[in-house]
Formats: structure tokens, sequence, C-alpha cells
């Protein structure tokens, strides 16, 4: 729930040195509020996607101990999208899909132990639970056999119930020189779907064998169970001497996986891998306006072995308005235990893990060029990202697909950004993305990523407590590959936020002009409103 953050993060570069194998491009932390003042947050908002309403409450120093509660629940609404066609199998699709809707819900605690010393020493745990039963309709869909017409999908439906506990505890304090914490946790998480096709049962109409194939392909009812769990353990300690800021420190994580998308059948079936990971990093500060981070990590797996990932960034202050950035790394990503072994037969479409796949592995490099000339700032970024061994999903035959490893993937671009302060109210920015992202194996252009994005945004902000704030923020894609196809669509968006003290009221509205790509799931125009009230 947005009450419980308190900043977001964005890493940006290679970050698999500090971060972990899936930080091969950047990192995107989000960091929950501790325990603090005492006050209560009350929210509510509805808009064209969803309503919902959420609750905070923290209830100040008792004793040693703080503790927060919070709560959200929220009802997704059906939105359609247009689904029309011929598939290379000859299935004839006409109707309407209607992605994941239904209702969610969210509870948690939150607790601090402060033990008052000198060390600052404070033990915090921490326990959510996320529940959700969501519904998603298909369009229908049919074949075509001379003259007579096959409805092999009719009012095509699926339902998932998820469930999901997150516990933790961690242990933190400091010296003069030091800054040490400890942590464990582990969550669980189950999901069972079921999914339901009223198409007529062909019995006494077709030839026994065509019907009993159907049956199998698509038959009138299909079920899914699978549960995740995950134990992590991590400790970190930094110290700080003359110019250096060292953080030096270790995890490791066990994730599993059973279900029945594993095994043959309905079979469940189940594998777990385990990671174990050293890592260590300085900020150095050379004098000069230089300043150098090295780092490194030494991750374990164990069904791949060892492997290292070095990683040095750099930052030389030309003056107090210029600067240049470069940063240099490697990264690694284990198949996970889908990618390697699932087995999902569902509805005429194949999807096959492959246990013979082999690690992810990339190299990376940023330049930056930064300066500040008055109210107006600039960057200008030159990255290239180049993968071995890429896993993606391959098309074997009609509806059939598995795991591959992809040759080689290049993913270069150019990022340019330019903002400015008007006065103490007003600020605007525009910044331009050029993207190339090419598979090297057979020349095409990676899925779901854009050739040129360009994003036009003007900000408002009267800083009073009785004030008004805002934004209008125009968004272009180009060239926005997916499933063999390109787009190009542009969306304009604004927001409002009036301020009563204590009291907030937001609302906006998403996409003006009612642009729609239903391939990408882009509905159209969407309004939203809300307000909060802290207590």
């Amino acid at each position: 729930p947005l009450s419980t953050i308190d900043k977001i993060e964005v890493v940006r570069g290679p970050s698999g040195a500090m971060y972990g194998s899936d930080g091969m491009g950047g990192v995107i932390n989000i960091i929950t509020k501790k325990p603090d003042k005492e006050e209560t947050v009350l929210g509510f908002h509805t808009g064209e996607a969803e309503w919902g309403e959420d609750l905070r409450y923290t209830t100040g120093k008792l004793g040693r101990w703080n503790s927060s509660f919070h709560y959200s629940t929220a009802k997704v609404r059906p939105l359609s999208y247009r689904n029309q066609g011929t598939d290379e199998r000859g299935i004839i699709t006409d109707g309407w899909d209607v992605p994941g809707y239904g209702r969610r819900q969210e509870i948690g605690l939150d607790t601090v132990y402060d033990f008052e010393n000198r060390n600052e020493n404070k033990v915090r745990f921490g326990v959510n639970y996320f529940d959700e039963s969501m519904l998603t309709r298909f369009a229908d869909g049919g074949m075509q056999m001379g003259r007579l017409y096959l409805p092999l999908q009719k009012d095509d439906r699926s339902r998932i119930d998820r469930h999901e506990t997150d516990t933790f505890l961690t242990y933190t304090g400091k010296t003069d020189r030091n800054e040490y914490e400890g942590s464990v946790s582990y969550s669980r998480l189950t999901k069972n779907s079921k999914t339901s096709n009223d198409r007529p049962d062909f019995t006494g109409i077709l030839p026994p064998f065509v019907n009993s194939m159907l049956d199998t392909l698509y038959p009138a009812s299909d079920y899914d169970k699978a549960e995740y769990t995950e134990w992590a353990l991590s400790g970190k300690d930094t110290m700080t001497f003359d110019k250096h800021r060292v953080t030096y420190g270790g995890d490791y994580r066990m994730t599993s996986y059973t279900g029945t998308r594993l095994g043959e059948g309905k079979e469940e079936e189940g594998h777990s891998i385990e990671n174990a990971a050293l890592y260590v990093t300085d900020f150095w500060t050379m004098g000069g306006g230089v300043t150098l981070t090295p780092s490194f990590r030494m991750e374990h797996n164990n069904r791949f072995g060892d492997y290292g990932v070095p990683r040095l960034g750099a930052t030389w202050e030309l003056d107090p308005h210029n600067r240049i950035k470069a940063d240099y790394g490697a990264g690694y990503r284990a198949p996970t235990v889908s990618e390697m072994y699932l087995n999902l037969n569902h509805f005429a479409y194949r999807i096959y893990g492959n246990p013979d796949l082999s690690p992810e592995k990339s190299r990376s490099l940023d330049l930056s060029y930064e300066w500040e000339l008055g109210n107006l700032k600039g960057k200008v970024t030159w990255f290239k990202n180049r993968v071995k061994n890429l896993i993606d999903i391959v098309q074997v035959s009609d509806a059939v697909y598995h795991y591959e490893n992809v040759n080689r993937a290049d993913i270069e671009g150019v990022e340019t950004e330019l903002s400015a302060l008007m006065g103490s109210r007003w600020n605007w920015r525009l910044s331009h993305v050029y993207l190339d992202a090419e598979n090297k194996t057979d020349g095409t252009m990676l899925d779901n990523r854009a050739r040129h994005t360009v994003t036009a945004a003007l900000f408002y902000d009267d800083h009073d407590d009785y004030g008004w704030s805002g934004a209008i923020w125009d968004t272009f894609q180009d060239h926005y590959r997916f499933d063999d196809e390109a787009y190009t669509f542009q969306t304009l968006n604004t927001s409002i936020r009036k301020r009563w003290d204590d009291w907030s009221m937001t609302a906006g509205v998403y996409n003006w002009f009612d642009k729609k790509v239903d391939d990408l799931y882009v509905h159209g125009r969407e309004w939203f409103t809300g307000m909060q009230v802290r207590l």
C-alpha cells in the first residue's frame, strides 16, 4: 500500500555485484516506512480501473516499542480488450479478453524494539498477509471445417486465488565507524486456479477420435495448484575510514516451487534452487573531484556452481555544475525453476521448460554527462548491455513453446533529459530514449520495448498547507515491439491535488485522447480520484 512507502530509489546501471543476479541493468528499491511518530492515515480511491481503501496506524513510542498496522482492500474492475483474428493453427478468435478483475486485500504489522543503548541497536519484526481472487475471461474461438464451424472456446474463464504470507526479522546497530545489519525472512505463496469452457459437447456429432482430441485440447474444465516458498538470510557491515566507505556482507536464499505445472498430467512435482553470495563494495573519494566505486560479488548456485560479478563505477566532478559518470559491470542470472521444469498443458497451448538451460551472462557499460546552468539541468547517457545465453520462450510448432538460450542479445541506446525550474512553483521535464534491442541470433528486435520514447511533463506546487499541486505529462512511444508487430501511440495524462492541512484530495485523467491498443492492453481514457486524511 502507498501509505507504507517511505521512498523509492532507482539505482541505474549494472548492479549485480551489490544486489544479486537479477540486478543486471539496475534496481528499483522500494523502502517502507519504519514505525515512528504516532499517526493514523485513512485513504480512499476510486476510478475507471478500481476502487479501494486503506488504513495505517502507528502507535508512537510505547516504552521501547513502536508499532504500525496497515490494512488495504481493493476491487479491480473488469476492463475489456478486443481480440479478433486467425492464428497459425486456423483458430478463429472473435470476442473480448477481460484480464484479471476481482478483489484483493492486504494486512500487516511492523514493530520495532529500541534497546536505547550507545550502539542504537534495534530489532524490527514484520508480518504481511496478501490475499486476492481474480477472474480472467477470454474471447470466444473456433475452427472452420468446410461448412461446419466448431466452437472450441465459449465463455472461457479462469479464476486464480493467491494467498501470500511474508515475515522478516532484522537487527541493526552502529558504532563510531561501523553500521551493521542482519536479517532473516520467509515467504510463502499458494496459488490455485480453475478454468472453465462452455463449448458444446460434440459426442455423437464428430468421430470419437476427433471428439477425444478436442476434449484433451479444449477440456470443459482444468485446474492448477502451486506453492512457492523462500527462505533468506543476509548480513552486512559498512565501515567508514579516511576516504573510504566500505560495505561487505553476504546472503543466502533458498527458493522452491511445487505444483501441477511441473509434473506429467496433474501430478504435483517440486524443485528448489539455493544461492549463496559474498560481496564487497567501496565508495572511494580520491580527491580532485574523482570518486570510484569498485564492487565484487562471488555467487554460488547449487545447480550451476560459482560465478564472480565485478563492477566499477566512476564520477568525475569537473566543477560544481558539470560531471562525467561511467559504470561497467557484469551480470549473471541462473534459470528459474519454471524456466527449467515447466510442463504447462493448458487449453491447446504447450509451454515446456528446459533443464539444459545455461545461465544468462551480461556485460554492461554506461557513460553519461550531467550539467547545470542556472535553473536548467541536462543529462545525456549512452548505455550498452550485451547478454549471452538470454533466456527466452521460443515457438517450436503451432501452439507449442519452450525455453531456450538465445545466443546473444544487444541492448543499446541513448537517454537525454532536460529539466528546469520556473520560479518557485513551476518546473518542467523533457526526456527522450532511443533504444536498439536486438536478438543477434536472427536480427529481430526484442519484444516489449519501444524504439523511441518521448516524455514531456509540467509540474506545479504552491508549497502551501492549504494549496494546490498537479502535473500534466505526455508520453509518445514509437515502434513498440510486441508479438512480431510494431505499435506507435501517444497518451496525455493529468493529475491535480488539493490540500487542507491534514486532508488532501487527488483527481486525474489518464489517456485524455482515448487511445486504445487492445493487443497491449491500453484501455483508453481512465479517470481516478481519491482522498486521504491524517488524524
